[in-house]
């Protein structure tokens, strides 16, 4: 009985100190190692690094470091939800479409079914990332409004290719074909021409005159965040839809900008969100203009 209770606790020992070994392992290959299927995180520092690029390989590692901390929630029910809410979306102007956005709700029933989490590291190709990574370079290096930023700064307000936990999509193309041209509005003096502030201040005249509406209580409270193409066609949403949407609008114009919110006031009984600029100054200025 000792004896094989001995070799038990041999065994145990063993896997123990294999399993740390595996685990330092991991850690020291974590930013370069995506899945265990498809090294996509190498393969865009590969690229990165085959062009000598350094800070591009930097915004590369930090992007791959990250990417398996985010996910979406994806389901053949959620599908078609958004195929719903885009058509509605179409066929209806705010405040008439309302009426049919709960309809769609009620209709489509308990949305967490078959409602699976799918990491970045498993559905966001090289191509993809490496996409993201060109444009959001072009902003910071070539554009109007955030050539004031250092390297970590861009890391946080321009890189990223995600807010929160929504369907991916690409977006920076189609947001900075339909928003850029209100970002060049001013035309005055140079000091607001090249203001990332007043930059951001055109670009909410522009999602006013594209019809975004921010409303509160018009849609059933779901634990979803719905995916930018949504957001668009519906032309309404929460303040939190609409700081997300307004973050990704000014990062695809190159304007610096990051998501914040409360989750609870200490005077009342509701949370809050809104987006913040860095500006020229190198200041943060919180801001929420509908």
């Amino acid at each position: 009985m000792k004896k094989n209770l001995l070799i038990f606790l041999c065994a145990n020992l063993l896997f123990v100190g294999l399993n740390r070994a595996d685990n330092k392992s991991y850690q020291i290959k974590a930013d370069k190692r995506i899945s265990a299927k498809n090294d996509i995180g190498q393969e865009v520092i590969s690229h990165y690094v085959a062009l000598g690029d350094s800070e591009k390989i930097n915004a590369a590692k930090f992007l791959v470091k990250n990417m398996k901390y985010h996910y979406s929630y994806e389901s053949p029910i959620l599908n078609e939800y958004y195929l719903k809410v885009k058509k509605v979306g179409k066929e209806y102007n705010y405040p008439k479409s309302i009426t049919h956005y709960q309809c769609i709700y009620h209709e489509m029933g308990n949305l967490d079914v078959g409602k699976e989490k799918v990491y970045d590291k498993d559905i966001i190709t090289a191509k993809t990332l490496i996409s993201n990574i060109e444009m959001a370079f072009t902003n910071w290096r070539k554009g109007k409004w955030a050539q004031h930023l250092s390297f970590e700064e861009f890391c946080e307000y321009l890189l990223p290719y995600r807010v929160g936990n929504e369907h991916y999509e690409e977006w920076r193309n189609e947001l900075r074909n339909l928003f850029y041209k209100y970002a060049i509005k001013e035309n005055g003096c140079d000091e607001r021409r090249y203001s990332a502030f007043w930059a951001a201040y055109r670009i909410c005249d522009g999602i006013k005159k594209f019809g975004f509406h921010v409303d509160d209580k018009a849609l059933p409270k779901i634990d979803l965040e719905l995916p930018i193409s949504s957001l668009l066609s519906m032309h309404m949403g929460e303040c939190s839809s609409y700081a997300k949407l307004n973050t990704y609008i000014m990062r695809a114009c190159g304007i610096p900008v990051s998501y914040d919110f409360t989750p609870q006031w200490p005077n009342k009984a509701r949370n809050h969100s809104w987006n913040v600029i860095r500006d020229n100054t190198g200041q943060n200025i919180p801001f929420f203009r509908q």
